[in-house]
């Protein structure tokens, strides 16, 4: 466990030097806000 959130609190280059773990709750977010609005 402490080494996968060492992996997924580090920035990346790839991802706008934003972390796994941001870019990964953005898209949940997005999930949850379009199912709602579907709804």
């Amino acid at each position: 466990n402490d080494i996968a959130r060492a992996l997924n609190d580090r920035p990346r280059k790839c991802l706008g030097f934003k972390t796994p773990a941001e870019v990964f709750q953005q898209q949940i977010n997005l999930l949850k806000n379009s199912v709602a609005l579907q709804s």
